[in-house]
This record gives C-alpha cells, structure tokens and sequence, in this order.
C-alpha cells in the first residue's frame, strides 16, 4: 500500500504547479 503523506505530497505539489501554470489547463 502507498503511505498516505505520498498521496497527500503528490496532491499537493501537482496543485502547485496548477496555480503556477494555470494557462495549461
């Protein structure tokens, strides 16, 4: 099973880069 502070790390750097580079989506 993935530990779930991995989930919560990848959740949180991929909405990061979403405020960062919102013209991409």
């Amino acid at each position: 099973m993935i530990p779930l502070f991995i989930i919560a790390m990848a959740v949180f750097i991929y909405i990061c880069y979403v405020l960062i580079n919102p013209e991409k989506f």
